[in-house]
């Protein structure tokens, strides 16, 4: 189903190059007369970013594999053509330039255009070591003008390359005949695949088969390498083509952590799908939420229009993580779900904006570059994409986070620099899990009292943390901001509070009641104790011995509610807060 998919959009929306030929890089343009002359060495680079490249156009492309040397038709990088490399580089060029030429030959000999005999003329006549030359990295792909004509767009050499494509991937003896597992129809089977995928993740150089077989234990009925998996040539060059449009197109495609994901519709649409859930918008996710709050007809399930594939490698191979079949309609709906889910309101009371799945997966690591696997924002895109559930696993990752944090927390700056900042992000996913629905709400009265309880522990760890807060700025002078304090009850306790209450919260309001007195006695009621009282009505009579991992995610989210309420409270009595070095400044 998956080929299938993509071999109709590469014949829907492809570009129609010819057979054996894909858009390349081509860095020089070695303009030659019609006497086979060198007439001048155009560059056709240009700045990208911080990178130089070159410019796109179709030539022939065959991947190269195996130790014998490879080539391609008229075009090739410049260490093939020119027979050197660069100046470390110990590997004999010569072999590999003998090919080239030798294809060249093959071509011409089967050609009546003149241009083509031209052009051979020039490559075995050139000399590498020509000034004009000067300047070429051995990496850089060169190609081919005859008094203006691109060579390898000769209607000739096109033919030729198709059917030198053909020989090199068709099956040994070319007498195998089997079903097309793509199309369905009775073909000639590849052997092996004339192109690779480019741009998948840890793969080698980024070039990598979606389908192979090099090993006995993969194949079976005395079937050679892809024969195995029999498609036609024409299927096979459509899977190829297609794919690496869609990962070549930035409307299509979108990199989470090691996996590249890729998103198209079987019509066109304008509906930029990862702009929507990698950079969401807060107006376009109101424009989403606001279709689902009107309510109408649930979006039917109508045949599929929109396809969504995640890939990762191993090596040399391509991994294929997770395959969508849905509508449009469908995913707009479910969006707007998710996005309803993540809402969570920030410190200055108003909704926190929007965050993408990349974010969400990171803010579950220290350094997610390194430390996250392709299946966590895998998992993350699936929950937006279909409307599932979050795997309660990432419950569990956010809860370890906290723990090592000390809170939902994340760390900025370096050094005596570092500051501790609320992951608004972690804290989102974290709602995002334990409230499935609209109707879901720890707090109501039908919500379970365990989930009440440990609610209710997170807001008391956090307002322990205010009267300490409040203890150490009691002599500030007045109209001076606040300091919190890098070290405070949570950064002490949060872990052990979170996991086991009862061990630590009893020591713990002890504590605070030194602090409290002198409080009392300098300065303005907070109210601290009104507070403790209510927060420990919902607490009960003992606090809970262990708090399992929905809990301590629940605890998180009870942390979180007093953290800004408190902070909305000393505002109201004129008290600013120091946010360079404040622990509650969002992310």
């Amino acid at each position: 189903m998956i080929l299938q998919r993509i071999v109709e959009f590469d014949r829907k929306f492809g570009e129609g190059l010819p057979t054996g030929y894909r858009r390349l890089q081509v860095h020089h343009i070695l303009q030659v007369s019609s006497q086979g002359e060198l007439r001048a060495v155009i560059p056709t680079m240009e700045q990208d970013g911080k990178k130089v490249v070159g410019r796109l156009l179709p030539v022939p492309d065959l991947k190269r594999s195996g130790s014998a040397p490879g080539a391609g038709l008229f075009v090739d990088l410049a260490k093939y053509v020119l027979a050197r490399g660069a100046e470390n580089d110990p590997k004999d060029y010569a072999p590999y330039r003998s090919r080239f030429l030798e294809l060249a030959r093959a071509c011409a000999q089967h050609s009546d255009d003149a241009r083509i005999s031209v052009a051979l003329r020039f490559l075995e006549a050139l000399d590498p070591g020509d000034e004009r030359f000067n300047g070429i990295e051995p990496d850089h792909r060169l190609a081919i003008e005859v008094d203006g004509q691109a060579i390898a767009d000769l209607p000739e050499v096109q033919g030729y390359w198709a059917r030198y494509v053909r020989q090199k991937t068709a099956a040994k003896g070319g007498d195998a005949r089997a079903q097309c597992l793509v199309t369905g129809e009775e073909c000639e089977p590849v052997r092996i695949f004339a192109q690779k995928v480019v741009g998948v993740p840890n793969t080698n150089q980024g070039r990598a088969d979606l389908i192979s077989f090099n090993a006995d234990a993969f194949c079976s009925y005395g079937l050679d390498q892809s024969l195995n998996s029999p498609i036609s040539p024409e299927a096979a060059e459509g899977i190829t083509r297609g794919l690496n449009q869609l990962i070549g197109t930035e409307k299509h495609r979108i990199r989470l952590g090691p996996v590249i994901y890729i998103a198209w519709c079987r019509e066109n649409t304008e509906f930029d799908f990862w702009k929507a859930l990698e950079d969401p918008q807060p107006e376009h996710v109101s424009n989403l939420l606001a279709a689902v709050v009107k309510g109408g007809a649930t979006p039917q399930p109508n045949s599929a229009d929109f396809f969504v594939l995640s890939l990762s490698g191993a090596n040399s191979r391509i991994v294929v993580r997770d395959y969508h079949e849905t509508t449009l309609d469908i995913v707009k709906a479910n969006l707007a779900r998710w996005f309803q889910r993540l809402q969570i309101v920030g410190l200055d009371g108003q909704p926190a904006k929007p965050v993408g799945v990349y974010r969400l997966a990171a803010s579950l690591y220290r350094d997610a570059n390194k430390e996250m696997p392709a299946h966590v924002p895998t998992a993350l895109l699936a929950a937006a994409l279909s409307g599932r559930p979050i795997p309660r696993y990432i419950l569990g990752l956010a809860a370890k986070r906290n723990l090592a944090m000390q809170g939902p927390f994340y760390e900025t700056g370096s050094g005596a620099g570092k500051t501790r900042e609320l992951s608004l992000t972690r804290l989102a996913l974290i709602k995002a899990v334990l409230t499935e629905t609209p109707e879901d709400n720890i707090m109501n009265e039908q919500s379970d009292p365990k989930d009440r309880q440990a609610f209710a522990c997170g807001r008391l760890l956090a307002v322990l943390d205010s009267i300490y807060t409040h203890f150490l700025n009691s002599d500030t002078p007045k109209g001076a901001p606040w300091k919190r304090p890098k070290v405070n009850v949570s950064t002490r306790y949060y872990g052990a509070a979170c996991a086991s209450p009862a061990s630590v919260f009893g020591r713990l309001i002890d504590n605070s009641r030194p602090h409290l007195s002198k409080l009392r006695a300098v300065s303005k009621d907070f109210g601290y104790e009104r507070r403790i009282e209510e927060i420990a009505g919902h607490i009960g009579s003992e606090f809970p011995k262990t708090l399992d991992v929905r809990r301590q995610g629940v605890f998180a989210l009870g942390y979180y509610h007093q953290v800004a309420s408190d902070r909305a409270a000393r505002s109201q009595f004129g008290i600013r807060e120091d946010d360079s070095t404040s622990e509650d400044k969002a992310e």
